[in-house]
């Protein structure tokens, strides 16, 4: 019996030992630095939106996904093949967990505004101990509201300016227009990436009502990581009524070139007031101006001056001395596509609008916009479109002059001319004047051919001292076919 005992004895050292060996091979491998370690370790927090979408992004709709980052990848691999576990949770000052994961990345909550919020990691230690670390706390901010917002549209045109009282806080806004009292549209039509109280809505379909509502919108950092956030609350809403008007304006014609000597810079075409100066050698942006009667002998010309970004640091006249010109045709500056054009009823609902009269049964509309010559028969309130056709009108620095108050007054079949670029003579034909020195004619041909010198752009761009240039078919038909006296509406 005593030697039965010995050996079940021996037995169950043996298998002690063996299990003691086996779990040695399988249990993680402590070192003796876990302590300093993770005493050592920080961890810093960064993230970003869900949506980046501002209009999505409003207190306690907000989806944030954060990520934890720690001071030292090897100390903290030290720690996990030591057998140490980790869990992040998003928490708030309270103690409320909003998120948790056993990742660092991914932990994706609904932030609301006025809440402090921090990311809490804890470690399990092989012991079954826990500690745990936190980043510094941090808050977001959301804008105020917008008030006070009015909507109004002129009665010549379909524009409706927006204006409204700027919100705390805000870096910009956006804009909602709908059709239907009481119901906002679930996305804008525009966002203003600047702290503005106006916005102008162009070009709108007539005969209609609109309604308006304004959000604010706000671009700051939390924790060095940007986000864009919106108003909770959109300003009031206002309406309007949008009748059935042209946008007709002249197209801003620019030029990139630099300045051939240093200049005072004024604040207008014509005002003493300096608000600064311009290097030689300086790069610009020249500017034409939209009010082609300035341009009978301009002074100046606008320029813009900007920085490495592209931002506008300055914005004034100089004399035209000072920039660089450039040979050719200044292009437009401008969305519209080659050939486009308002339709027939269009054209037709305008003039008739605009109450238009003539002392015969044709008018001549010249829209520069669009760089055609338009001609109706008819009578006030009832003008038919019968012919229309491209045109070239003056360029930059001679714009063919706006107005209403014009009519034909002189015709005459020939003028021949000398160029002051070449010095060779030229002639167009089929003048039909309508502002004493402006007249439609034909393309420019050299004397003594048939050879065009200038047609008529079909780039659709101005490139006359003034008059306006039309196809052949076009001037011969107002020579021989409108009468003296014949209304002429030019813009």
């Amino acid at each position: 019996m005593k030697s039965r005992s010995i050996k079940s004895a021996a037995l169950i050292i043996a298998a002690a030992m063996i299990l003691t060996a086996f779990a040695f091979i399988i249990a993680p491998k402590a070192y003796a630095d876990e302590s300093s370690d993770w005493d050592a370790l920080t961890i810093t927090l960064s993230g970003t939106p869900k949506d980046k979408t501002p209009y999505s992004n409003t207190s306690g709709n907000m989806q944030y996904i954060f990520s934890a980052t720690w001071s030292d990848d090897a100390k903290l691999n030290n720690l996990v093949s030591a057998g140490w576990s980790f869990k992040y949770a998003l928490k708030d000052s309270g103690g409320t967990t909003y998120a948790d994961s056993v990742s660092k990345t991914g932990l994706t909550a609904t932030i609301t505004a006025g809440k402090t919020y921090f990311v809490e990691a804890t470690a399990t230690k092989p012991d079954g101990q826990t500690a745990s670390k936190k980043t510094a706390a941090f808050k977001f901010t959301f804008p105020g509201a917008p008030s006070e917002l009015s909507a109004k549209c002129k009665k010549t045109s379909n524009n409706v300016t927006l204006k409204w009282k700027k919100a705390s806080g805000a870096t910009g806004y956006l804009i909602y227009r709908g059709t239907k009292k009481k119901k906002r549209p679930a996305e804008p039509i525009k966002q203003i990436n600047e702290n503005t109280d106006t916005y102008t809505d162009e070009n709108l379909a007539g005969k209609k009502t609109y309604y308006y509502w304004v959000q604010a919108i706000y671009k700051n950092t939390v924790t060095g990581q940007k986000y864009t956030s919106a108003s909770t609350k959109f300003s009031n809403k206002d309406s309007v009524s949008v009748e059935k008007y042209l946008t007709c304006k002249i197209r801003t014609m620019t030029w990139i070139t630099k300045t051939r000597s240093s200049s005072k810079v004024y604040e207008k075409m014509h005002s003493t007031k300096v608000i600064g100066t311009i290097k030689k050698g300086k790069k610009v942006t020249a500017i034409g101006y939209t009010k082609a009667e300035e341009f009978k002998n301009p002074a100046r010309v606008m320029i813009c001056l900007r920085n490495k970004k592209g931002e506008i640091i300055m914005k004034g006249w100089v004399p035209w001395s000072v920039v660089k010109r450039v040979n050719g045709v200044v292009a437009y500056d401008s969305k519209l596509k080659k050939g486009l054009d308002f339709t027939k009823e269009r054209k037709e609902e305008y003039v008739n609008e605009k109450g238009y009269d003539s002392n015969t049964s044709y008018l001549i509309w010249c829209n520069l916009y669009t760089q055609r010559v338009n001609i109706f028969k008819g009578k006030k309130g009832k003008w038919k479109l019968i012919k229309t056709g491209r045109c070239t009108s003056g360029r930059f620095a001679h714009g063919t002059r706006k107005g209403s108050d014009m009519k034909l007054d002189k015709k005459k079949p020939f003028r021949e001319r000398v160029s002051p670029m070449s010095n060779l003579p030229y002639y167009y034909n089929y003048l039909s004047y309508f502002n004493g020195g402006n007249s439609f004619h034909t393309p420019c041909y050299r004397s003594g051919t048939n050879r065009f010198i200038n047609s008529v752009k079909s780039s659709l761009q101005p490139g006359t001292q003034g008059c306006v240039r039309c196809t052949v078919e076009m001037a011969k038909y107002i020579y021989n076919n409108i009468p003296l006296n014949t209304k002429v509406v030019v813009f």
